[in-house]
Parts: C-alpha cells; structure tokens; sequence
C-alpha cells in the first residue's frame, strides 16, 4: 500500500500525547492492526482550533461538490482487491491507494562474493545503459518530495526463506541444465496441457536465466533477466542476481546503475523506494517460475494461495551516504526517519561500526553504509538470512491459528450435519483440504529443522570495534531466532 511515513509518524505523535486513543486489534487471519479513536482530551484540542481548519479536513471525508451531511460522509470498504470510497448516497470511486508507482531505471546484476565460488563467471554490467534511464517516465502522483537522504554506490539485495532442501536444488540445477554445454534459457511456469500441438501460446512476460556457477546439491547462483510489460514510457533494464541455496536461503540482488536522471552516486531513497518494491514483486514471479509444483504449493499453502505478494527481506549496502552522521541521528523521529522508513520499514536500532560505516535496522531491512561494507557482507548476509527465516516462522504461526479455527469450523458442521443434506460433501471437501495443509505444514517443519547455528568463534577474524559490534548484533538475533521443534 501506498502510504505516508510523515502521517504514520504524525499519527504515533497524537498516540503518545494522548490525543488519539489506539485500540490493538488482530484480524482473521491473526494479524495485528490498529483502530483509532479521538480521545477526550483530543476533543478539547480540536474545539480550541478555528473553524478556518475544518475546511481542508471536511473537503477529505466528504464526498465533492455535496453538503457536509452523514449521507455524503465517506466510508472505505475493502472489495476483491481494492478499497472502494463510498457514501449512502450513492457516491462511489475506488481508492489510488494500492496503485504501484512506477519509475524509470537501469540496474547490473549482483550477488555477494561471499556467496560464490571462486570460479563464477562474470556478471553482465549495464553501465553503459545507465542514459536510458534518464529518458523514462514515471507515474509518481506527487513529484514534490523534499529528500533528506542521498545514497552512492548502492547494492540492493531482496531475500527470503523457502522450504528447499538438497533435493530442490538438483532439480533446480537439472532444469537449467547446469551440468550441460547448454545452460539456462527462458524459463515458465505454465504447464503444456496439449504437448502434441504444433503451438504454445501465453501472455507476455518471461523469465530468462544464466548460470554463474553452482554446486550441484548445495546452491545455484544465475543471473536473471527480467522481461515484463510495463506502461507506455516507463523503461526498466531489470536484470537481478540470483542466490538459491540448500538451506532455503535465497537472494536476488542488484547494483543501482541510474534511477531517473540520477545516477549511481545520487540516488534518492523515494525513488530507491519504488524500485524495491518493483524487485519484491518481480522477484516473486521469478522464483515461481524456477520452483517446482510440490515446492510452490508448499508456499501456497503457508501464504493461503497469495505467495506472489509475499515480503521480502531488504539488504541495502551502500559506499556513501549523505548527509554522513551518527547512526542515532537519523533515528530522529522526523525528516531522516521517514525517509530510511520507506525502506527499512520502522526503525530498531542504529549503530556506529566506525568512525565512517553505520548500521540501519529496520522492521523490514537493513542499511550499511561506509567504505567497510565489502568486509562486512559475510556478517550481514548471515544476519539477514535468520531475519529471513524468523520471518517465515511468524508467519507459520499465524497460519497454524488459521488452521486450528478452520477445523473448529469443520468440527461445528459435524455437529450440525442433520441440518442439510449436502452438509456431508461440505465436510469430506473440508477435511480433505485440513488434512492436506497439516501434512504439507509438517513437511515446512523438517525443512526448518536444517536451520544452522552460528558458530561466532570462527568468524572472528578482526579484533575490529566494528566488527565485534556486527557479530554482536548477529549473536543475538541467532539466540532469538533458532527454530526448536515442539512435537
């Protein structure tokens, strides 16, 4: 969703000066949402203000043009996959809200070199291209944002966990003939219902893969090109790196080469912003295209049939950032804050590694910035990698509550079965698909055991501040995220 950080930020303010009142509420699906109320104190604040401050506020819940009366005030409704703006006299519009703004842009691909082997072949480099981006359009709504933040020698990476395994990466490196002369090609996941046709026919948009390197039951690393229609002026060179690893970690990376008229040194988080989320959504889709059925009706299962929207893990590195400060300086509640938040979601901590590197964490990622950030990737990557898996853990949870209150269900229409004849198909369809989620769930489960502990020790080869500051941090999160069985 397309949201401000200033008003989320503004909105937290109202909370803590007890303005607002915030009722935390979980919804269906078990996920934590927040409804919120004027509380009395906020009332009394309002009717100090003069009327001449309604206005603009009345011109928002009102429907246009129409008399401030409660049949023209406006109600939000969520119908299919859009929010609806509605009144009971009938005015109707469909919110702009979940509309993905587009900018133009040209990345090279990129993985770690913690991550390959010694005899990987090159990365294509789409320097020379970085001019096209400049000739693109956009279809941002509001082009005056004030930027707080600029970024040089940026690497993105997105990662996630997904239930693999040894044997998932040998029909991975089957599929893309990586033991053969010929490797890669254009790759989908459509399936030929009539083999014996002379034609193969479906809609545009292909993924197509080269093999860097691999070991064939540990990893694959490939170079991913990205081919998607995109709206008439838009131009997007999108051609990622791609890290699929045993353990069920998996990267896709990139190094910005221009956004816009910006170039690699100048590079604005509002738009980095954009970009990421265009990666998330087009990394998705590649990895559904590479998986096999079983491995993505796993994730349909745990993410109920909306894998392709799933989140991801962001890795922002970075040579420079400008303006440089303390790490707790763009922690600042304000104009550094909401920017760093559109990509790293809400902040956790900031630490100095040194004199000239800094460390972000967010909710949702992590920024390194300084002329160390090459050293630090091993450190940083396996950080991300337990993020990633604690985050499919949390969603694991949730859906074991989901299931638990389906079968509730289920057990409630035993009891009623009298009732209607066609109560008994309903059941037998119920308890087939339970059955067969619980089975699937107990497969992710032996998949998360394989979870490896982090032997600190033997990754401490510098006696650096900086250093001991990341294994720290990693030490921690290692504590915290172990996956222990509980059957």
């Amino acid at each position: 969703m397309n949201i401000s950080q200033e008003a989320i930020t503004l909105l937290e303010t109202l909370v803590e000066e007890k303005l607002v009142n915030g009722l935390k509420l979980t919804t269906t699906e078990y996920r934590p949402v927040t409804a919120y109320q004027v509380s009395e104190k906020g009332m009394q604040f309002l009717n100090s203000l003069p009327n001449s401050l309604f206005q603009e506020i009345n011109s928002f819940v009102y429907a246009p043009h129409a008399p401030m009366v409660d049949t023209e005030l406006l109600h939000v409704s969520f119908i299919q996959d859009s929010f609806i703006i509605k009144t009971q006299s009938g005015y109707s519009r469909e919110s702009s809200v979940t509309d993905i703004e587009d900018v133009s842009y040209v990345v090279s691909p990129h993985i770690p070199s913690c991550l390959l082997t010694p005899l990987a072949k090159h990365f294509r480099n789409n320097a020379h291209r970085a001019h096209e981006a400049s000739v693109g359009m956009s279809n941002i709504r509001d082009k005056k944002f004030r930027e707080a933040v600029r970024l040089s020698g940026v690497k993105v990476v997105v990662g996630e966990w997904v239930p693999l395994g040894a044997n998932g990466i040998v029909q991975l490196n089957d599929k893309l003939n990586a033991r053969n002369r010929c490797q890669g090609g254009l790759f989908s996941a459509l399936i030929d219902k009539t083999p014996m046709d002379m034609c193969f026919r479906m809609a545009p948009g292909l993924t197509s893969v080269k093999v860097i390197d691999y070991k064939y039951v540990r990893h694959s690393n490939l170079e991913v090109e990205v081919v998607m229609p995109e709206e008439s002026g838009i131009v997007q060179i999108e051609v990622l790196g791609l890290h699929i690893n045993m353990d069920g970690t998996i990267y896709q990376g990139c190094s910005m080469e221009a956004i816009m008229n910006r170039s690699k040194d100048d590079v604005s988080l509002d738009f980095l912003a954009r970009v990421l989320v265009d990666i998330q959504l087009d990394s998705n889709k590649v990895l559904h295209d590479l998986l096999t059925g079983y491995h993505r009706s796993l994730l349909d299962v745990m993410y109920m049939k909306d894998a392709l929207n799933r989140a991801k893990y962001n890795i922002v590195i970075t040579e420079k950032i400008h303006p440089f400060k303390k790490a707790m300086e763009y922690a600042d509640r304000g104009w550094f804050e909401n920017e760093i938040k559109q990509v790293l979601g809400s902040l956790q901590t900031a630490e100095d590694l040194s004199s000239e590197d800094v460390l972000i964490l967010g909710r949702d990622g992590l920024l390194l910035a300084g002329p160390s950030s090459d050293q630090l990737e091993p450190y940083i990557f396996h950080y991300a990698s337990l993020k990633c898996r604690e985050e499919f853990v949390s969603n694991l949870f949730l859906r074991t509550f989901v299931l638990k209150e389906g079968i509730e269900k289920i057990h409630q229409i035993i009891q009623q079965h009298h009732t209607d004849p066609s109560n008994l198909n309903r059941i037998q369809s119920a308890l087939s698909e339970a059955s067969s989620n619980i089975f699937q769930i107990y497969e992710i489960l032996d998949y998360l055991e394989s979870v490896a502990i982090l032997d600190i020790a033997n990754l401490i080869y510098r006696h650096d501040s900086s250093f001991i500051a990341v294994l720290l941090l990693l030490w921690d999160s290692n504590r915290s995220i172990v996956f222990h069985d509980g059957r």
